[in-house]
């Protein structure tokens, strides 16, 4: 069973700063959620979002096994917000093809590019799509291919993260990551291929925050 876990982290905390400015920091906090057996072998998805309407704390969504022990996270950050679990498969179970939802994704595009004059057959260097007219096009393509279509998509945040691959040595091995959060209304076309997108993430780098996509109010009717 997939269960949807939500947690509120407090800035203000020593320990909820050091989480939220790393995302291999986080990475590693969100894995001691789940026995050890389970995270090596099951795709864990996070995402985090910045400060909640009225409030400075910050909320991070988890989808992963049932087995998830968010309190491991709040203990460490000392937060006084009790985190929520749900079980995903309810909504998944729900889920159908004609349906409309408002979504949001933060994803990490990228494209192969050869360099010129490289021999034909040569895998191309993955680069960060700059620009928004190539991101969305990177987005309605990666749609497709995880059964739904975007109806209106809006770029609401573009992120450079630079961060340390060792979480106790900032001078480690430096991650460099583009990241673009999607916001807007989707149709599902492939009821299937939409809920393994849920459960298993879109896109790459979801080690680091990217490829959880959260659904809100379904639409009823046809969007103006």
């Amino acid at each position: 069973m997939t269960t949807f876990t939500r947690l509120h982290l407090d800035p203000r905390s020593r320990q909820a700063r050091k989480l939220l400015g790393n995302p291999q920091a986080m990475h590693a906090a969100v894995l001691s959620c789940f026995p050890k057996e389970v995270a090596d072998k099951e795709r864990i998805l996070w995402r985090q979002d910045g400060e909640l309407r009225g409030t400075d704390e910050h909320a991070v969504y988890i989808v992963g096994p049932d087995n998830c022990d968010p309190n491991k996270i709040a203990e460490q950050t000392g937060s006084q917000t009790e985190p929520q679990k749900a079980r995903y498969d309810r909504l998944l179970g729900a889920l159908e093809d004609g349906q409309h939802w408002h979504f949001e994704v933060v994803l990490n595009p990228v494209a192969a590019k050869k360099a010129p004059g490289s021999p034909r057959g040569t895998r191309g260097k993955l680069t960060a799509l700059v620009g928004e007219d190539a991101q969305l096009e990177w987005f309605n393509t990666k749609a497709k291919s995880c059964g739904f279509t975007p109806l209106e998509t809006l770029i609401v945040e573009r992120k450079t993260l630079r961060f340390s691959k060792s979480v106790n040595n900032s001078k480690g091995r430096q991650v460099v990551i583009g990241t673009v959060r999607y916001r807007g209304t989707l149709q599902i076309d492939d009821a299937e291929s939409f809920k393994k997108a849920l459960v298993e993430g879109i896109g790459r780098g979801k080690a680091y925050g990217c490829g959880l996509l959260t659904l809100a109010k379904p639409i009823t009717g046809k969007p103006d």
